[in-house]
């Protein structure tokens, strides 16, 4: 991690350099979560934890306007990968 006017400051191949890698962490982390899934569920109902499933539907007029704004912010590219993340 590093603050944006670092991350900036560095050569724009030092930062093309760390987001790949940032992505590629990512990725793994988000395939080892989902492998052990149900092993977290079950240590986390073990020590008293609820969890509960929430329906999304129904939320998503509220947050449509957002996503509007961060497509204008950061480009529908960024915006498609963050939502395929909650598909």
């Amino acid at each position: 991690m590093a603050s944006k006017d670092r991350f900036e400051a560095w050569p724009k191949d030092v930062q093309a350099t760390v987001m790949e890698a940032a992505e590629e962490a990512v990725k793994e982390t988000n395939s080892e979560n989902e492998v052990h899934e149900e092993e977290y569920e079950k240590i986390v109902k073990e020590k008293g934890m609820e969890i509960y499933e929430v329906d999304r539907e129904p939320l998503m007029p509220f947050v449509e306007s957002v996503y509007d704004n961060w497509r204008d912010q950061y480009g529908a590219e960024m915006i498609n990968k963050i939502q395929e993340l909650g598909e």
